[in-house]
């Protein structure tokens, strides 16, 4: 699966095809959730970042962390660290893999949709969706 916005120009095509064919085949054997990270060429303030580590020297990376959208100065330093990427908002994972994160890491969320599973791709899924969006509302 990818979970990607609208609104992104890929320039490259080619190259991003690419890259989402080396995600899937990692996701196929691997339980990972990843993300497509898209590598900096100007310190942009309007992005967030997201840190790997640099030692790393394997294709596909694991996420140190998020980064908010930093100040100029913030993302001046995180481009001369070189271990930043901006964040595309760009995800790629199994099914499998999601359904479980969202099962250890939502453990609430996961459940109440796993009440209405039944009703999923039938007239009744709005109702059960509008019912469940009210309910989650509550635990926030």
């Amino acid at each position: 699966m990818v979970v990607a916005p609208s609104d992104h120009w890929i320039e490259d095509e080619s190259a991003f095809a690419e890259n989402l064919r080396q995600c899937f085949d990692f996701c196929s054997t691997e339980n990972a959730l990843m993300t497509l990270g898209i590598k900096p060429t100007f310190p942009n303030t309007g992005f967030g970042y997201i840190e790997f580590d640099k030692d790393d020297t394997s294709p596909i990376k694991k996420v140190n962390q998020f980064r908010e959208k930093p100040d100029y100065d913030t993302a001046k330093a995180f481009l001369a660290s070189g271990n930043f990427l901006w964040n595309g908002g760009i995800f790629i994972w199994s099914a499998n893999a999601i359904t479980e994160a969202f099962s250890h890491f939502q453990p609430v969320m996961n459940n109440l949709f796993l009440e209405g599973f039944e009703s999923l791709n039938t007239k009744k899924e709005k109702d059960f969706i509008t019912e469940i969006m009210l309910r989650l509302t509550i635990y926030q």
